[in-house]
């Protein structure tokens, strides 16, 4: 019973709400930022003998981002309850969900949504990493970054090479967009993006995809005495790398400092680095 997960979190808005537990701790920081709306949203679910943690990061709107907790739990971690855990079945989860978001699509009942999405799928002491779009999530060791998911941007070469053979270009402005407009390659929603000429959905290879990277870590093959894992919005990672978030917390324990404080922390410190978007952190020590 050592790897069920037990999280207890803190939400933070406005305020701060502070439970713990003496297996595993989870960490959630909320913070709407500059924006006007709140698009982040998180899931934190226990199903069985399967956990899933993470963030969603919404865009164009939070139809999608505020739903996904509710579609994860009831078309992925469901099907995943009653069969094998595995890629696969993963990869055929992601496409449902994404195709009864298509079938609201087209009722009209929300416009050019979108969102990204990176959690942890965790049975037992096998981690499975599954990241759509430029939320990141990361495992941290002893020594700094064990593993980081790879963000999914129009100008990566992969992703540069399939958008460029749609109907679609990628335009540099402030970054890479596909048409200018749309700054991540894959994601839930954006279905203008996975509509060909011919008015076919296209969610796996058009220029929008929402077919995530998953891979699979054995945790009892990690020889280090802390493992902590940070899900997190863009909104983090566009002033922060993976080694400075690293440094951040590894800094505030030193001092003393709980997650509560160096989280709050971290945030604070993103806004005054010039971050303006919204910003979700969840953090599971394992």
């Amino acid at each position: 019973k050592k790897y069920d997960l037990i999280i207890l979190f803190i939400q933070w808005y406005n305020n701060i709400k502070y439970l713990s537990n003496n297996l595993i701790h989870g960490y959630v920081v909320c913070e709407k930022g500059s924006r006007k709306h709140m698009e982040d949203n998180f899931i934190i679910h226990v199903q069985g003998n399967t956990s899933i943690y993470g963030v969603f990061d919404g865009h164009g709107g939070n139809y999608i981002s505020t739903r996904l907790k509710e579609y994860c739990i009831k078309y992925l971690m469901t099907k995943l309850i009653g069969s094998k855990l595995n890629k696969d079945n993963i990869y055929k989860s992601f496409l449902d969900i994404d195709g009864k978001f298509f079938d609201i699509w087209k009722k009209n009942l929300f416009g050019t949504d979108g969102s990204t999405s990176s959690f942890v799928i965790q049975r037992k002491n096998i981690l499975y990493f599954v990241n759509l779009g430029d939320s990141r999530t990361v495992l941290y060791c002893d020594n700094g970054t064990y593993f980081s998911t790879k963000d999914h941007k129009p100008s990566d070469a992969s992703e540069y090479e399939r958008i460029e053979n749609t109907k679609y270009t990628v335009i540099m402005k402030d970054v890479a967009r596909i048409g200018g407009f749309l700054a991540v390659s894959r994601s839930f929603g954006d279905y203008v993006y996975k509509i060909d000429e011919e008015d076919n959905y296209r969610p796996i290879d058009y220029a929008v995809s929402v077919m995530p990277d998953i891979y699979k870590i054995d945790i009892n093959s990690i020889i280090s005495r802390q493992k902590l894992i940070i899900s997190a919005t863009d909104g983090l990672w566009d002033v922060f790398s993976n080694s400075q978030v690293f440094q951040y917390i590894r800094n505030g324990r030193n001092r003393g400092l709980g997650y509560k404080s160096i989280l709050k922390n971290l945030v604070n410190l993103a806004y005054e680095r010039g971050s303006t978007d919204n910003i979700t952190i969840v953090m599971v020590e394992l």
